[in-house]
């Protein structure tokens, strides 16, 4: 019983764990790439 719940706990914590740095680098991915779209407007419309 005990054993079982344990399993299940170090099965949920690693399945967070690995979404939670996927969900990171993807978000991380993303900023920069808007960062540069964002810095892109930013330089258009300033020449504009």
């Amino acid at each position: 019983m005990s054993e079982r719940w344990l399993s299940e706990v170090v099965n949920y914590l690693a399945r967070s764990i690995f979404f939670w740095q996927y969900l990171r680098s993807l978000t991380q991915a993303e900023l920069m790439r808007g960062g540069t779209v964002y810095r892109r407007t930013l330089t258009g419309r300033n020449s504009f």
